[in-house]
């Protein structure tokens, strides 16, 4: 995970899809593949590190292979394990 560019090691479980949209042509309605969506819950080591997260202005997720995904938290349990909402393209494949 970076936090506002600086690098934390954590543990995630994350999950994907693409949501359907339903488009109008001359031939009628049909439905698809809309844009990704993604989340899932990130655990961090250190319990003070949810205080860094809570007022970070960049959060991102780094996957192993480099690829990243902006995120927002949206719901804290307060003991580390944090639930997460992806901004856009995942950092994993859907």
């Amino acid at each position: 995970m970076l936090i506002d560019g600086v690098a934390y090691p954590v543990h995630a479980k994350l999950e994907g899809y693409f949501e359907s949209e339903e488009t109008q042509s001359f031939s009628g309605k049909s439905r698809v593949r809309g844009h990704p969506v993604w989340g899932g819950t990130v655990q961090t080591n250190a319990q003070d590190l949810t205080w860094t997260i809570h007022n970070a202005e960049e959060l991102i997720l780094r996957a192993e292979d480099g690829r990243e995904g902006p995120f927002t938290v949206s719901d804290d349990n307060g003991e580390g394990v944090l639930r997460i909402r992806g901004n856009g393209r995942a950092p994993f494949d859907i």
